[in-house]
């Protein structure tokens, strides 16, 4: 393999390490689970604003204002980070493997009368496809079981008390969207 074939899988490596790693590709917007106390869910939601006793929500239905006190649950939904840390893995991966198989490469001994087609860029390609693809497996596992959901039970809350916890979720909101 030539050092051109090289530079070019270590970049691509670099560069969907950077993609991943932009927390602006994976923001969370509609996360929220809701269940109302005459037993209505809204899927999806997200707490918009609070304005007196009621709340903003949108959802993927239309925009909708719910008085807080008919609340009695929500869900804060973990989005899975499967894909997101299978790529960082796949990335991880074939470069770590690219390398020791480039470093661990031995030109093998010549046997008489057959045809050798080793060399070192085989074996590094070898070793970027296998540790991309344990990396990525390894990666994907990782994401699927990080995270939990948190659930608010407002059930036994009285207004004042819904109302600090509603706050304290579009707080969180609006500060990671300044992260972004």
């Amino acid at each position: 393999m030539k050092s051109g074939t090289s530079l070019f899988l270590v970049s691509l490596h670099i560069l969907i390490i950077t993609l991943l790693s932009n927390q602006q590709i994976f923001a969370q917007v509609n996360n929220l689970n809701l269940t109302l106390s005459n037993g209505k869910k809204i899927a999806q939601g997200s707490i918009e604003k609070l304005v007196g006793d009621s709340t903003k929500i949108s959802s993927l239905g239309p925009t909708q204002w719910i008085k807080v006190d008919s609340l009695i649950e929500i869900k804060l939904v973990k989005k899975s980070k499967f894909w997101k840390r299978a790529g960082i893995g796949f990335s991880i991966g074939g470069t770590f493997g690219g390398a020791i198989a480039s470093v661990t490469y031995e030109k093998p001994a010549p046997t008489p009368g057959s045809f050798n087609i080793e060399s070192k860029g085989l074996n590094t390609f070898g070793g970027v496809i296998f540790g991309s693809f344990t990396g990525t497996l390894v990666g994907g596992i990782i994401g699927a079981s990080s995270g939990k959901d948190k659930v608010y039970d407002l059930s036994q809350k009285n207004l004042e008390q819904k109302l600090e916890i509603i706050q304290s979720i579009i707080a969180k909101k609006t500060k990671d969207r300044k992260k972004l």
